[in-house]
């Protein structure tokens, strides 16, 4: 994001449009997260956690497909083939930010309670921390033709994805198993 001034008006932030678009994308990634997770919970009655694994699984497939074709829309198309491959990149770099966001919901669910109040509280702070290393690794690794910073990316994702896994069970520990 860069400022810049009008000649005769106030400094304004300029917000590049392809980030608006993959907030977009998150948006709809979000509300399709949300509302599977409210009916895995309060119809099924799965355990927050299990039904949160499942409905971030949706959200991804769903913010995968809206990125490759409209905010990243010049890396869409493409062979079959490559359409695959992106995707098990950006499921990857996913796991990064999808790990801090399932720490973070699992943290939040003895604070906020089990009620849909809380599970989307919950879910709302998982979400916006995943948010930046989200949209950097789909930006610089995922939605570009180098192999070199798709292999560079694979590595960190599942280095920062094993870390916060590995935190899980101390927050399961501490009551997040709701």
């Amino acid at each position: 994001m860069t400022a810049e001034r009008a000649s005769s008006g106030p400094m304004r932030l300029r917000i590049p449009g392809r980030f608006m678009r993959f907030l977009a994308a998150g948006a709809c990634g979000l509300v399709a997260d949300a509302g599977v997770l409210l009916l895995l919970v309060q119809v099924c009655g799965w355990s927050g956690v299990t039904a949160r694994l499942t409905s971030f699984a949706v959200a991804v497939l769903l913010t995968w497909t809206i990125n490759r074709f409209w905010a990243f829309r010049e890396a869409g198309g493409g062979a079959p083939m490559a359409a695959v491959s992106q995707f098990v990149d950006y499921a990857t770099v996913q796991i990064a930010g999808g790990a801090l966001n399932l720490a973070i919901y699992t943290i939040m669910l003895p604070v906020t309670g089990s009620h849909a109040f809380g599970l989307l509280l919950a879910l709302g702070c998982g979400s916006a921390t995943g948010l930046v290393v989200n949209y950097m690794g789909a930006r610089i690794f995922v939605f570009t033709a180098s192999e070199r910073k798709r292999s560079i990316a694979l590595r960190v994702a599942l280095a920062a994805g094993a870390v916060a896994l590995a935190a899980m069970p101390l927050a399961m520990r501490s009551g997040g198993h709701s």
